[in-house]
């Protein structure tokens, strides 16, 4: 998937952009006292695309906060001396703007829906006047796993452990004292980050929470 959402953004030319992708895997279960009433299963995998639109904006359009910020720099710099103020005139010019948009993708989705989604963020990200910044460098690195009690076991065992404990500890508060509903989820979560500059990282995440 993640080849043919690059396929898509080399298609239609845009040459910077971040790939989030999210695997997950959950169980869900809910008690009613200690009788479980509900479980379900769920398997997710969803990429998110952040898409970045270059452009220049004219000096005359900047806000008067922008054009203090700008004389500012420049007085910095050492374009004025030190007796001057800062003006509220600017010398006319163009101030480099980094646009960005971000649309959800899955992998039913075709090529067609691909590159119609990925061209709509890009022209969504041509409205947005974000200052100019680099985007971060990187290289692939290796996967880096869950640590902790919960790593190394699937969600529909770490959802044991964690009914168990919760229902070991009701029964030290005495018979007045009980759960009357539970709801616990159980996640195993896989991510990988690829960008336009050589990133590619992916890492495991495993948590158990509960509601009652």
């Amino acid at each position: 998937m993640i080849e043919r959402i690059k396929n898509s953004l080399k298609k239609i030319e845009i040459a910077d952009y971040t790939i989030h992708e999210m695997k997950q895997e959950s169980v869900e279960c809910f008690f009613i006292r200690r009788n479980l009433d509900v479980k379900r299963r769920t398997n997710l995998l969803e990429y998110t695309v952040t898409v970045f639109c270059p452009f220049e904006k004219m000096e005359e359009e900047l806000s008067v906060e922008e054009k203090l910020s700008m004389e500012k720099e420049h007085f910095m710099e050492g374009e004025h001396s030190m007796e001057e103020e800062p003006s509220m005139e600017v010398a006319a010019g163009k101030k480099k703007m980094l646009g960005s948009s971000s649309v959800q993708l899955y992998p039913e989705m075709d090529e067609e829906e691909i590159t119609t989604a990925i061209q709509s963020a890009y022209h969504a990200a041509s409205f947005v006047e974000n200052p100019w910044y680099e985007l971060v460098s990187g290289t692939a690195e290796e996967f880096v796993p869950s640590s902790g009690t919960l790593a190394g076991h699937s969600p529909e065992e770490n959802m044991k452990k964690m009914s168990e404990a919760l229902f070991a500890a009701e029964e030290n508060c005495g018979e007045s004292v009980f759960l009357n509903s539970t709801e616990i989820f159980s996640k195993r979560i896989v991510r990988r980050i690829v960008n336009s500059r050589g990133v590619d990282v992916s890492y495991e995440t495993c948590e158990v929470f509960g509601e009652y």
